[in-house]
């Protein structure tokens, strides 16, 4: 009898707990008026990963999306509605059985208790054949409904009417802000018949996965755009200077949906593709008005925080000062500021040092900029920089390459097994 009355005193409060329904709970969905026929009624979908949310999960999960029927009560308890918990994203394809012109598409869901938060993104993507995808938007970004009530339960529909597109499949990826994601219902909206021959925007992608892939750092390189504008402003520089690199930002803010998310190598580094590069030139221009050398290099750290566009105090040394004992490998840096509108390559040689001009002794790296994503314990409201440096990559024969714009970062690991003790001085140059 004991062990079934702790098993009772545990689990009957949290069942109370879930059973208690803010206020409103118990309606459903507004009254509103359709912006087209909704031709995703009763069409079939697949999702990636399956629903697990024990509260609500079913057979019906499989239909319920594009049933008609709108969920109403609590809506993470209920049998109408499909979730998710994990905190990844989540793809929905819904296959309208021939290719449709798409006016719009609209998203139920809920949030605002027991931590459901309301989605970061909601990307829209269409295809004719389901392999070759196009961008359709965000429809967090593209919503035309009110906002919701901050920290207050309360469902909402996501929608707009602004899509002139077509397809046979629709993908809505939910990313989720917290750990949890939940919808009842999606429509897609029959447009105009004209939209089936219009020519396609942007570019096609080969799948979803590649898409989401560019979005990402697409999302992060308009953030960098953003960050650059307000250097801009507070840069102290001639009138005349600000307008002119204000539209040059203008104008390479503008192709930034060209963003491919690779760089070198076919690799994650910067820059990501030619429509980056143009807007590192916008930082290299702002360098240049400062009064700024076109190159400089300057003593860094190996392990002080750098980012690509942090540029030197203007008394920044010059020089390394390094104390090692026998047998000893260290590291130091050196970082190189590029402020012309193109990527420089220069060799790393060493002169007055045993072995010079390529010491056999000293290695020479190349830190290269990646893709860095947000600390979640991070303090609240203070703004991570969504790129790192990684001083892995060998220098192929001493040369680096410091893209246009940035600030690169040459690594020496040296080894002092190699060399008898003494006191030796040089130089580092970069030709």
């Amino acid at each position: 009898m004991k062990r079934l009355w702790l098993w009772r005193g545990v689990v009957l409060p949290a069942l109370l707990a879930l059973m208690v329904w803010p206020a409103g709970a118990a309606q459903g969905p507004e009254a509103w008026e359709r912006p087209g026929e909704n031709i995703a009624l009763g069409k079939s979908y697949t999702l990636v990963p399956r629903p697990n949310y024990a509260l609500c999960r079913d057979d019906g999960d499989r239909t319920q999306l594009t049933d008609g029927q709108y969920t109403v009560g609590y809506f993470w308890t209920q049998q109408t509605t499909v979730g998710w918990s994990g905190g990844g994203q989540t793809r929905i394809v819904i296959d309208l059985g021939q290719v449709e012109p798409i006016v719009g598409v609209s998203f139920h869901t809920a949030a605002g208790r027991a931590e459901v938060r309301w989605p970061r993104s909601l990307l829209l993507f269409v295809s004719d054949d389901g392999e070759t995808w196009w961008r359709a938007g965000d429809l967090v970004k593209l919503d035309r409904g009110p906002e919701p009530p901050a920290d207050t339960y309360a469902t909402r529909r996501y929608w707009t009417n602004q899509l002139a597109t077509r397809g046979r499949y629709v993908a809505v990826v939910m990313v989720p802000t917290g750990s949890y994601a939940f919808c009842d219902e999606i429509e897609v909206y029959r447009g105009d018949q004209a939209f089936l021959t219009r020519p396609r925007e942007g570019r096609a992608v080969a799948d979803i996965d590649a898409a989401i892939t560019a979005l990402r750092f697409e999302e992060d390189v308009r953030a960098e755009a953003e960050a650059l504008r307000e250097r801009l402003g507070a840069a102290r520089i001639a009138a005349g200077q600000k307008t002119r690199i204000q539209t040059m930002l203008d104008q390479a803010v503008v192709n930034l949906n060209e963003i491919e998310g690779v760089g070198g190598n076919e690799r994650a580094i910067w820059p990501y593709g030619k429509a980056h590069e143009k807007l590192l030139a916008v930082q290299a221009a702002l360098w240049r008005a400062e009064g700024r050398p076109a190159l400089q290099a300057w003593a860094g750290s190996c392990w002080d925080p750098l980012l690509p566009w942090q540029a030197p105090e203007r008394t920044a040394a010059a020089n390394i000062d390094l104390v090692m004992m026998r047998n000893e490998v260290r590291s130091a840096a050196i970082n190189i500021t590029n402020a012309n509108d193109a990527a420089q390559r220069l060799k790393v040689t060493f002169a007055g040092l045993p072995g010079s001009p390529k010491p056999e002794w000293i290695r020479v790296r190349q830190t290269v900029w990646t893709p860095a994503k947000p600390s979640s314990r991070a303090p609240e409201g203070v703004e991570q920089p969504r790129v790192a440096g990684s001083a892995l990559p060998d220098a192929p024969d001493g040369v680096v390459t410091v893209p246009g714009g940035t600030t690169g970062q040459v690594w020496l690991s040296l080894d002092t097994s190699a060399v008898p003790a003494g006191d030796y001085r040089g130089r580092v140059e970069l030709t």
